[in-house]
């Protein structure tokens, strides 16, 4: 097949990158346009492992090759750039992927670079600027080079179709609240009728009131139409009203289910998003809701008001509603005209807002690290560069919406100017009374929204379409095994790590395990040890089914963990996490953090048990104190304390702990361990540490090491051994002698 002629580079079409890292598979989206293919960029995304700082030069190579590119990753100078076909993909400061499309000669000679950015649009560049961002320093950059063959033109892949469902969960909910809906219908069409009766009755005011002289007869006109007037607003005020309680539990409703929906993915959904981008969401919810309630009811009733004004209108005048609809028309395509820069402002803007908001939280939250460190300087940096791209792409905006609305608004004032015009020539001859001319006046002016309204509905169905988007990608994600075999509480839990292989997302990510496996039988305690970046835990994230092998399995039981309800699988296990938190609330609330009635017994027997609870019972409030982000701040020690109590409340048949005691001095550690040498009974427990104290009792230590079991048995054995268990230990071995 003949590869088709590659217009002029003005119309080069640059596609926004959706996510802050979703740069290569936009920049490659672009590419397939060039050539005559158009897809969604999460159908370029479907074959790309995608990690929370992007793809890499090699996944976009293996996605290209799958589209049908003949590819290849070179190193290249500037100069040899040139000579290279365009359009091509390059690495950009070493942390970003962008479209070289041409280079231009200049008069002076000197070669201009015409840049496609994902995040910005686009750009051009003089050779200096260029090979500063391209080859970030060393004498060579990266690029990447892409030719079609016949099976791009021929490969035929499925595309996602944007998936509408949000927008009909959110009319469910809006049924369920039929009758306020129907009241709040009903009193806007009590003002819509109030509203059309003003311009009849104020042509009678001036014809037969003011130009007959005739004082009764106006007065009566005047009291009618104050009556129209005062029923207008007083219907259109209460239904606004009812319809913002609707709006309030539409919103409550949909958000609870977006978080629902949320806490049910898999953790790999989280690794690979900055958790700003998920408040984003709620502002992509707000856009959806406010377009299916506020934009498309009030689009609805528009539609009738113009065409009741329009119809009033034309009995005045056949040639003032012609004139109307034309150049409003023209207003409309004014308006269309802008909508791909918009789109592509409106998507950068979403992208880099959420960074924007995850630096300033990193910021906040690292202010002590900040400042022994120094760096209030180059954080501040940071931000700053990210604000000032804001500040710009904020700036296009604005530049934007003043072509885009004030050429409609000028175009709408010149239309509203000839018409009236025409309508002071025909009341000069006589053709139309002062009193349809007022009125036709006021028409105009009650056509000024719903027209508005018609020429930003372009706009609007954009901006909704792209929110949908957003919010359909974490609808369409998988959750987690909700609805699998139920777990026997009755039961002790004997789990064998069956020849599993695993690694993270991001091709970049090593294999963490390697056909590891690894015998916990029930009733034990095992220990895991090993260097740190051994995969330890790794290992507990794969148990409490946080992420699921690449290949083998985890049996509990003989059953596979991936066919359990994961939800009640968790709830039988008892967890200290290296990083657990502790949320804003009171003491009780943190250790009974799952439970909805606290049972205050277990609550103090946990702290006790976790040697917390003389330092609870000496503050103010005691168990009621508040605690975490918005509470009292607590040392890393106490905090762990009220994780263990937290792994305790829940009488769990399988325990977790995860370097648990890090944080601990010897003292509270010893007699934290003694308390639960008696709790370990009758339980399967997992110890992960580096202290020897933790896991010198284990019924069995397993090291770590690379991924793989380096050796494994009881304290004494490993010692008498003298291998890598007895070279991480021994400097606490001769402390102890």
């Amino acid at each position: 097949m003949k590869l088709r002629d590659r217009k002029s580079t003005r119309h080069f079409k640059v596609f926004w990158q959706v996510e802050s890292t979703d740069c290569g598979p936009a920049c490659l989206q672009m590419i397939c346009n060039y050539w005559g293919r158009t897809y969604s960029q999460q159908c370029i995304k479907q074959g790309i492992s995608i990690s929370r700082i992007g793809v890499t030069l090699g996944d976009i190579k293996r996605r290209s090759e799958e589209l049908g590119f003949n590819t290849a990753v070179v190193k290249a100078t500037a100069d040899q750039l040139q000579k290279i076909p365009f359009p091509v993909i390059l690495h950009w400061r070493g942390n970003h992927f962008v479209v070289l499309y041409c280079v231009r000669l200049k008069k002076n000679k000197q070669a201009e670079f015409m840049i496609a950015d994902p995040s910005i649009g686009k750009i051009k560049f003089q050779e200096k600027e260029f090979i500063q961002s391209w080859q970030n320093g060393e004498s060579e950059g990266f690029a990447i080079l892409l030719k079609p063959s016949e099976r791009f033109f021929t490969t035929k892949i499925e595309e996602e179709k944007t998936d509408w469902s949000i927008a009909k969960t959110i009319l469910k909910q809006y049924v369920s609240q039929k009758l306020k809906v129907i009241l709040a219908l009903s009193l806007l069409i009590l003002s819509m009728f109030s509203g059309w009766m003003i311009p009849y009755i104020y042509q009678l005011v001036i014809d037969k009131g003011v130009i007959g002289r005739n004082i009764d007869v106006t007065w009566q006109l005047f009291m009618v139409q104050l009556s129209f007037f005062v029923g207008y607003v007083f219907s259109n005020t209460l239904s606004s009203l009812v319809m913002s309680k609707v709006n309030f539990l539409v919103g409550i409703t949909y958000i609870e289910s977006l978080l629902r929906k949320l806490m049910h993915l898999p953790m790999k959904y989280f690794d690979t998003k900055l958790n700003t981008e998920f408040m984003q969401r709620l502002d992509d919810f707000n856009s959806v809701r406010s377009f299916f309630t506020d934009n498309l009811i009030n689009l609805g009733f528009s539609l009738i008001n113009a065409l009741v004004y329009l119809t009033f209108l034309a009995y005045y005048s056949l040639v003032a509603t012609v004139t109307f609809l034309i150049v409003s028309i023209i207003g409309i395509i004014w308006n269309v005209y802008f909508l791909h820069e918009r789109k592509f402002i409106d998507y950068s803007l979403f992208v880099e807002q959420a960074r924007n908001r995850n630096l300033l939280y990193e910021i906040l939250n690292g202010m002590p690290d900040i400042k022994v460190n120094n760096a209030q300087y180059k954080q501040t940096e940071v931000w700053k560069n990210n604000q000032q791209l804001i500040n710009s792409l904020m700036i296009r905006q604005l530049g934007l919406n003043f072509k885009q609305s004030g050429g409609v608004q000028l175009i709408n004032k010149l239309r509203d100017i000839a018409i009236l015009c025409l309508c002071g020539i025909l009341t000069i001859r006589g053709e139309l009374t002062l009193g349809v001319m007022m009125s036709v006046s006021y028409i105009l002016g009650q056509l000024v929204t719903p027209v508005s309204q018609f020429q930003s509905l372009a706009n609007s169905i954009q901006q909704v379409k792209i929110s949908v988007n957003r919010l359909s990608e974490v609808q369409r994600k998988k959750e987690e095994n909700s609805d699998g075999e139920l777990v026997n509480n009755q039961l002790r839990y004997n789990i064998i790590i069956d020849s599993i292989t695993f690694k993270y997302e991001g091709s970049f990510c090593p294999y963490v395990f390697n056909n590891l496996s690894i015998s916990l039988p029930e009733n034990k305690v095992t220990a895991i040890v090993g260097n740190s970046g051994s995969g330890k835990s790794t290992l507990i994230k794969l148990i409490l089914g946080f992420y699921e092998p690449q290949k083998g399995e985890i049996l509990v039981n003989g059953a596979p963990l991936n066919t359990l309800n994961i939800d009640i699988w968790r709830s039988v296990c008892g967890v200290v996490l290296q990083d657990g938190r502790i949320f804003s609330g009171t003491v009780a609330e943190n250790i009974a953090l799952g439970d909805s009635c606290i049972n205050m017994d277990k609550v103090k027997s946990s702290a006790k048990l976790s040697c917390i609870n003389d330092f609870i019972e000496k503050q103010p409030g005691q168990y009621d104190m508040k605690i975490g982000p918005s509470g009292i701040e607590l040392s890393q020690g106490q905090k762990q304390r009220i994780l263990i109590a937290r792994a305790v409340y829940k009488d769990p048949k399988l325990l977790i702990f995860d370097e648990a005691t890090s944080s601990l001095d010897t003292v509270n550690e010893r007699r934290i361990m003694d308390n639960l040498e008696d709790f370990f009974k009758n339980r399967t427990v997992i110890v992960v540490a580096h202290r020897l104290s933790t896991v010198v009792n284990a019924d069995n230590i397993v090291f770590l090491e690379n991924g793989m079991i380096a050796e494994q048995g009881t304290h004494q054995q490993l010692v008498d051994r003298k291998g890598k268990y007895y070279e991480l230990i021994k400097n606490q071995l001769e402390l102890e002698s």
